[in-house]
């Protein structure tokens, strides 16, 4: 499918990526073909980024992207309801309704340094994901709207992240378009390796 990412700092720079994603549930790879600003491709496996350019690997990166956690895999694996979070690190502590929308709090054991996280869900289609750090603060929002039902299966179209920092909000704003699932064909991108 096609993909844009809008990008907004607190301090007001702006960024813009556009192309196209390639995903296989099989490899658990990611391949972003990007076509602005800069012709590259980009590739997550794991917690790991390769940026090439003509064909060139240019650098190599820690992701803060784990591809267990991408829209594309817990949409194929019917995970995005939960983020994942079931048979994870996290467990379910509460669950309240609020007007049709069901919240649902994630705690991990004590002796786990990361935050807890609250979801809410209408009609079984995540609605947004809240990231609170080990004080209580809020890190992160994440939302997800105009669900798209593509052979069966839900996928938002537009995913709107808010990250909270010492410096303010930075605003990230993913679209995406025409999207296929079990395209027919060969595409190496789908198996890029260089």
């Amino acid at each position: 499918g096609d993909f844009s990412i809008k990008y907004v700092a607190a301090n007001g720079q702006k960024m813009l990526n556009m192309g196209r994603f390639y995903y296989d549930v099989n490899t658990k790879q990611v391949v972003w073909d990007m076509r602005f600003p800069n012709k590259e491709v980009w590739v997550f496996r794991d917690t790991t980024q390769y940026i090439y350019r003509n064909d060139s690997l240019l650098r190599t990166i820690t992701s803060p992207m784990i591809v267990d956690l991408t829209v594309y895999h817990l949409s194929l694996h019917n995970d995005l309801s939960h983020y994942g979070l079931k048979n994870s690190v996290f467990y379910l502590d509460e669950v309240k309704e609020d007007n049709g929308m069901v919240i649902s709090n994630w705690k991990t054991g004590k002796k786990m340094k990361i935050g807890h996280l609250s979801l809410s869900a209408k009609n079984k289609l995540l609605q947004g994901v809240i990231f609170y750090d080990t004080k209580d603060m809020i890190i992160r929002k994440q939302f997800f709207r105009n669900y798209k039902f593509i052979n069966g299966i839900p996928f938002p179209l537009e995913i709107i992240d808010f990250f909270y920092n010492e410096g303010g909000k930075d605003i990230q704003k993913t679209t995406f378009k025409n999207i296929r699932i079990n395209e027919m064909g060969y595409n190496p991108l789908y198996y890029y390796q260089r």
